[in-house]
């Protein structure tokens, strides 16, 4: 038997030229979720591509000339709002072992840098279950199921970054045809929703350059009231509210917005939409609650309160903001708004407001102002209570002068039978805080285990204090977001999975939430060492067949393959009998390394095996081997 290191020095190149045939790519797993992208080798090979359905074009010329025209009296419009009508006919059904069966479409529109879809009927029946992903898998949402359904029937899903998306929906065979899909509009996003974000962040559809961050100096004694107040996503508009309290203090989820924003019964609110610093930080765009039920409206008031239909989770950390219908003008107030769909911001006029009909007239903002995106935006007095929401005005950076509110002490008598359920008759009525009032920066205690590999990291929890409403896990100054990220567990818990990373090390770990940044504990990434591979156990013709792995830190990977599982052992390790060399690789200072091929179509089956050999750099001892994996493929 020849020695390892002449089996290293000989490459049989018959097999290894069948095999290296097209360019290196990874190869995305799903967890069996959606059913084509994941599970089981045999069920995946059912689904071809799905149909397509294309939009016509857009004239984003003119849809940009008219919101030049727009003032804060509509809503911000990113999106052109294309009506469609299409249900289940129009896609692909396929059937799987058992009789369960998916359903797929794909909807494309040229140009769009996102597309939301809004659903004319949603009726999922329990057990079934909805996905909607983009071309790159970049972004899957859902699943959407049962639970999902409201009383009206419609539902709509935020917008997936891509010109395409497709709709995957699993309807299981003892509930076959009781489910109801019909998408009635699909919304071409033409402004780059997810860049629209200040300046410093890149974006192009900035706010002004006069607007305040949220979580600036000047908003410090108002990070409790911040967590009332939402952009809204209407359709292909933006708008901003607020969540206001009612003398039960219950939590029912009443909000505030202004009438001119359109119907919210298919709304998207999304909370905590701000950035985690002053000008820098992440912001996250996954808090997000879809549908509400109207309790009152009017055109003339330009107000409009909802319920919220499904309950806000604890981890958005929401707040009910107080209110005052006593029509008295206080010293100065101040708003939270979402200008141009932007981050969070606040602005302030130090004077007292005026009386004008209905309306409040801001005069002169002394620092910010609004914006459209703004519009629906609260108006808070001094001490923080509701007195109204923006109905539009002139006010701009270059302009800051006149601009209106509704009045709630006008709008009372249309709302008081809900913000008022108890008949108190109370003219004021503090905020509701469901965390008690006694929102803290969080603290870390422990972090469990200590210690991950580099290479497929173990879930880590922390454990600690104030958890709730956490909106960013930092990880070696990696930003994680909900809920791939991390999730909230309770106030004192959380569970993360540890991002990849460059080098090995400790790496701080801190939590954020409305009330501040945690304390930093570490971390520590070590090598994968003894060696770790993840390879499929089958391929088609066509497709991508990726070895993913981890070694040790700047050791050489090396990939053996072989057409028989029979091995020997050297220096400890475990390695195939009559291989060849597939692939070498120097490993980088994580250890991580990963080497792609496209099989051949039109070509018989085979099995091969395969491992990965880890040589210390410098010395070439063996640190070990991976698994041997097998590996159905042509050949």
């Amino acid at each position: 038997m020849r020695t390892l290191s002449s089996r290293f020095s000989s490459v049989c190149t018959v097999l290894a030229v069948a095999l290296l045939v097209g360019p290196v790519a990874a190869q995305l797993q799903w967890g069996g979720t959606p059913p084509s992208l994941g599970g089981a080798a045999d069920v995946r090979a059912l689904f071809g591509a799905p149909p397509t359905v294309s939009m016509e074009p857009v004239d984003v010329g003119s849809y940009l000339a008219e919101d030049a025209q727009a003032g804060k009296d509509v809503p911000f419009r990113f999106g052109a709002t294309l009506p469609v009508d299409l249900g289940t006919e129009a896609g692909a059904w396929t059937t799987l072992p058992g009789g369960d069966r998916v359903w797929r479409l794909r909807i494309a529109s040229n140009g769009a840098y996102s597309l939301g879809l809004l659903f004319s009927a949603y009726r999922l029946p329990q057990g079934a279950a909805l996905w909607v992903y983009n071309d790159d898998l970049s972004s899957v949402l859902g699943a959407y199921d049962d639970r999902n359904v409201k009383e009206d029937g419609e539902f709509a899903i935020e917008p997936v970054p891509g010109s395409a998306v497709t709709l995957e929906y699993f309807e299981p065979a003892a509930v076959a045809g009781l489910g109801a899909l019909r998408v009635g509009a699909v919304v071409h996003d033409y402004r780059d929703l997810y860049t629209l974000i200040d300046k410093s962040g890149g974006g192009t559809e900035a706010a002004g350059a006069c607007e305040n961050d949220i979580n600036c100096p000047v908003g410090a004694p108002w990070q409790v009231h911040k967590r009332a107040v939402t952009l809204l996503i209407i359709g292909g508009g933006l708008c901003t509210g607020s969540l206001v309290n009612n003398t039960a203090n219950d939590g029912t989820q009443y909000y505030m917005a202004a009438n001119h924003c359109g119907g919210l019964s298919n709304a998207i609110f999304r909370f905590n939409y701000e950035k985690s610093g002053c000008g820098s930080g992440t912001a996250p765009t996954n808090h997000t609650m879809q549908g509400s039920t109207q309790m009152a409206a009017s055109s003339s008031l330009d107000f409009r309160l909802v319920k919220i239909t499904s309950p806000i989770p604890v981890s958005y950390a929401p707040y009910f903001l107080g209110w005052n219908h006593s029509g008295i003008a206080p010293p100065s107030t101040l708003t939270i708004h979402h200008p141009e769909g932007d981050v969070k911001k606040i602005s302030f006029d130090d004077n007292p407001p005026t009386k004008s009909g209905s309306q409040w007239h801001i005069g002169q903002w002394d620092d910010g102002v609004t914006e459209p995106g703004s519009s629906g935006c609260p108006l808070l007095d001094n001490t923080g209570h509701f007195l109204g929401q923006l109905y539009g005005g002139a006010a701009t950076c270059s302009f800051p002068f006149d601009d209106f509110y509704g009045r709630f002490d006008s709008a009372w008598n249309s709302v008081k039978q809900w913000l008022d359920p108890l008949g108190t008759g109370a003219m004021s009525l503090e905020g509701f805080d469901p965390s008690g009032g006694t929102a803290q920066p969080p603290v870390i205690s422990s972090l469990t285990p200590p210690s991950v590999v580099a290479f497929q990291p173990a879930q880590v929890t922390l454990s600690g204090s104030h958890f709730s409403g956490a909106t960013v896990v930092s990880v070696g100054g990696v930003n994680l977001s909900t809920p791939d990220g991390f999730q909230v567990v309770s106030d004192a818990s959380i569970t993360l999975t540890p991002p990849a990373v460059t080098t090995l090390g400790s790496k701080n770990v801190t939590v954020t939430t409305a009330a501040g940044t945690s304390n930093a504990v570490p971390l520590v990434y070590t090598e994968t060492l003894p060696p770790k591979m993840v390879v499929p156990a089958l391929v088609q013709g066509g497709q991508t067949l990726t070895w993913d792995y981890g070694g040790g830190s700047s050791d050489s990977a090396f990939l053996l393959i072989a057409l028989s599982p029979s091995t020997f052992t050297y220096q400890g390790a475990t390695i195939l009998t009559n291989f060849i060399i597939l692939n070498v690789q120097a490993l980088p200072a994580n250890g991580l390394g990963s080497f792609g091929i496209t099989i051949p179509t039109g070509l018989s089956f085979v099995t091969v095996w395969s491992e990965i050999v880890d040589l210390q750099d410098g010395t070439g001892a063996v640190m070990g081997a991976t698994n041997i994996a097998s590996t159905l493929i042509p050949f």
